[in-house]
């Protein structure tokens, strides 16, 4: 299965794909806005996530799509814009009829380290020991763009536990962005 996992946050996101156990693509997203309202902003910004999830969601034929399930903390901004991201996620996959699944960090962290308190560093060192080739394949993510790594570990979680949704309306329960 081809999955887009992704790590949604208010300055980047990381973004990687896999084609089953094989990690194929991971980035880190950073979108700025001229807007100064917070809302135009917001939309503006989201607007511009939305096509490269597309984008890359046709570019490698994506069959699933699953993201981190943030606490709803800090200011609501950050919230805001969370929140949305994993929406605008939720939508594509409804569209475009994908499977997908919201992982709570905690549980991405205790899956993936053992430890469900585990720190960026932490969760940097597991991907690293996982997918020994990474910094080969992907030079360009440097050693503290910790959301890129934060994707892999979702999108490894995700993919070993199962648990898709298919966009029906009865598990819209609202609870999984």
């Amino acid at each position: 299965m081809r999955v887009m996992a992704v790590d949604p946050g208010s300055a980047n996101i990381g973004v990687s794909i896999f084609d089953n156990d094989k990690l194929v693509y991971c980035t880190r997203l950073n979108y700025t806005s001229s807007y100064e309202k917070f809302v135009d902003k917001l939309n503006d910004i989201l607007s511009k996530v939305y096509h490269e999830f597309l984008r890359l969601a046709h570019k490698y034929e994506v069959q699933a799509i699953c993201w981190e399930i943030v606490p709803a903390i800090g200011n609501m901004n950050h919230k805001d814009f969370v929140v949305s991201v994993s929406a605008a996620l939720k939508i594509l996959a409804f569209h475009y009829e994908l499977q997908w699944q919201g992982v709570p960090a905690n549980t991405v962290k205790k899956l993936f380290t053992g430890n469900g308190r585990a720190s960026k560093d932490e969760m940097r060192d597991t991907v690293l020991q996982i997918f020994p080739d990474f910094k080969e394949k992907f030079p360009e993510i440097g050693f503290r763009a910790y959301d890129a790594y934060d994707s892999v570990a979702i999108g490894t979680v995700a993919r070993t536990r199962g648990s898709w949704h298919t966009p029906t309306s009865s598990n819209l329960t609202g609870s999984e962005i």
